[in-house]
């Protein structure tokens, strides 16, 4: 096996961040309340599909309107969090593999 791709392209070497955490993006909502309350009931119409996942917000600018979007994680890679969309989709949960970054949600 090849180590090579997990050292920073830079060279130094970031213990903390030194590599990409992949989360579902759930949507894009006008506001944090919104979002916080969405992110509620996903937890608890769906507990087996977000057990153990935390909720983000990440701010999107679109056309000159700002969005937040829902981004659940984290996840190791772009595979689990595909795998775990396609489930979500299969529930009817509109989703997209994205980086897990942004404002942690504080719910409880």
């Amino acid at each position: 096996r090849n180590f090579d791709d997990l050292v920073p392209p830079d060279g130094s070497s970031q213990s903390d961040a030194a590599y990409t955490q992949f989360g579902m993006e759930l949507g894009a909502y006008g506001d944090l309340t919104t979002l916080k309350t969405a992110w509620s009931d996903f937890v608890r119409q769906y507990p087996a599909l977000f057990e153990g996942l935390d909720g983000l917000a990440t701010i999107r600018d679109r056309s000159g309107r700002t969005e937040l979007l829902l981004i659940a994680g984290p996840f190791r890679n772009a595979a689990e969090a595909a795998e775990r969309c396609g489930k979500a989709e299969a529930s009817g949960i509109k989703c997209l593999p994205a980086f897990y970054l942004g404002q942690q949600l504080s719910m409880h």
